[in-house]
Order: structure tokens, then C-alpha cells, then sequence
């Protein structure tokens, strides 16, 4: 029987023995909500190549102003042997600024 990747995730038998991780967290709250999707594969392609994908959404409501931010954090990295590894991160972020009282900052 064949099965679709997405089968195979709900059925357990995905992140198996090769390091992957998968992370969903919501922290939802009246004056701060925060949600992020993490994904991280220790061997891309089956080389010593790491990816790993921060997706984030977090609004917070301070005292003179909102603020929501939504952005996305890359990570590629390169394992050189059992000690010794690099990575780079790349990072996007769209910040919204709203509600501001001060109409001098405004």
C-alpha cells in the first residue's frame, strides 16, 4: 500500500531514528500571544547538511502601543565531523507598530 507523506506523519512513522524534529506551540493571552512552527532535519539529503525552519507570529499589547511581529528564521548548517560544525542564519521579520498614544512619536 502506498502512502502519502502526510500519512505517514499522523501515522508515527515519520521522525524516526534520524534526528528530525517537529514543533508546533501556541501561548495565546489577553495582552501577549505568541505561535511559532519549528522544523529541523539533522541531515538534508542525506548529507552532513542541517536545515532548520523558525516560522513566529507574536503580538503583544504594551502600555502605549501594539505591536505584532511575523517572521521567518533559516537556518543551513554543515557538520565536519563528530566535533566540528558551521552554520548560517538567515532571518526575515515584518514588525507592525499600531495603536501609538503619544501623538509626538506618532
Amino acid at each position: 500500500m502506498r502512502r502519502t507523506a502526510l500519512q505517514t506523519v499522523f501515522q508515527h512513522r515519520a521522525f524516526i531514528g534520524a534526528g528530525q524534529t517537529f514543533r508546533l506551540s501556541v501561548e495565546p493571552g489577553t495582552e501577549s500571544t505568541n505561535a511559532s512552527l519549528r522544523f529541523y532535519e539533522p541531515y538534508a539529503f542525506d548529507l552532513p547538511y542541517s536545515f532548520t525552519n523558525d516560522f513566529y507570529l507574536r503580538t503583544r499589547i504594551r502600555e502605549h502601543y501594539d505591536d505584532q511581529r511575523l517572521g521567518d528564521q533559516v537556518t543551513l548548517g554543515h557538520r565536519f565531523d563528530y566535533f566540528n560544525s558551521a552554520a548560517v542564519t538567515f532571518r526575515w521579520e515584518q514588525v507592525d507598530i499600531e495603536d501609538i498614544e503619544n501623538d509626538e512619536v506618532r
